[in-house]
């Protein structure tokens, strides 16, 4: 995929995540920053290009979609930097094609569900 400029939503939906893991400074992101979107077409973005190390996760939460199904959402690290987010399904098998809004994450993944 084709790198782009990332979204309003994207770029909220990131200083988000990052002032809720508590360890990453923001400003490696600016509503600038370069995005490569999924290239199964869903709404997961990276920071890099072509993804071929292992991912350190630092945030990961619930969110529900306007059906109301749950889903995930992690931030993640490659090399010590922010590599991306990943937006998937817990309750379908449909690609989830919307970022979530603030207001549709309710909780950290490994908090009772």
């Amino acid at each position: 995929m084709k790198a782009r400029k990332i979204t309003e939503e994207e770029y909220v939906l990131c200083e988000w995540l990052i002032l809720e893991s508590n360890r990453i400074k923001c400003n490696e992101i600016n509503k600038n920053s370069k995005v490569y979107p999924c290239g199964c077409g869903c709404s997961s973005f990276s920071f890099v290009k072509n993804i071929r190390k292992p991912w350190e996760v630092i945030v990961d939460k619930i969110w529900r979609n306007e059906k109301g199904l749950m889903n995930g959402i992690i931030l993640y690290f490659i090399d010590e930097k922010i590599g991306g987010v990943d937006i998937y399904s817990l309750e379908s098998t449909e690609t989830i094609c919307t970022i979530p809004k603030i207001n549709q994450i309710i909780q950290n993944f490994d908090e009772n569900i």
